[in-house]
């Protein structure tokens, strides 16, 4: 039991949730960071973030998985290795988009919502080939940061200053084409 529990936290790539911290930096910025009540929408949206952002990664993983089955590391993740079958992981896809919307309509922002959606849709054109286009998949990796940062305006309802965002979208465009100019010297097909 515990090792089928550790796959789906696993498939739902639990260690990447510290990327939805970015939903507080409005607020540090902003210097609302010991407002109580806006601390609850923004672990709120925290919360919800990360569920979307795991349904993402499965719906990634059920788009890759002959491709991840043929690569050196890719191969030993949940759906690659059959160790979840892609049922499962489907349903586990639909309960959290489910869950999120929920805390979505609980946290009352229709601009949150409507930046929560803009997130899926546009993970969801990469999944289904928009990573195959250079440059545009940096792009589309970049912009969840962004989209992050309005989503924790939004929220907790701090305006967010243009230099944080052409931080933030420096930064990640940074990170992205670090992430592939390593991928193409290690010769990895991703």
């Amino acid at each position: 039991m515990k090792e089928i529990i550790r796959q789906y936290i696993k498939l739902m790539r639990v260690k990447h949730y510290i990327k939805n911290l970015v939903v507080f930096i409005p607020m540090f910025f902003g210097g609302y960071l010991f407002d109580k009540a806006r601390i609850i929408y923004a672990l709120g949206g925290f919360v919800c973030f990360c569920l979307i952002a795991s349904s993402v990664y499965i719906l990634n993983d059920l788009c890759d998985i002959e491709k991840d089955r043929n690569h050196h590391t890719k191969k030993n993740r949940p759906l690659a290795s059959g160790k979840i079958k892609p049922k499962s992981a489907i349903i586990l896809m639909f309960a959290l988009l489910a869950a999120a919307i929920v805390i979505s309509i609980l946290l009352k922002s229709v601009m949150g919502a409507g930046m929560l959606a803009l997130y899926f849709g546009l993970n969801l054109a990469y999944s289904f080939g928009l990573k195959d286009k250079p440059i545009l998949d940096i792009v589309i990796l970049a912009s969840g940061y962004v989209i992050r940062i309005f989503y924790g305006g939004f929220i907790t309802d701090v305006v967010i200053s243009k230099w944080l965002y052409l931080v933030v979208v420096s930064g990640s465009l940074y990170m992205g084409l670090g992430k592939r100019r390593n991928e193409l010297k290690s010769g990895t097909n991703t």
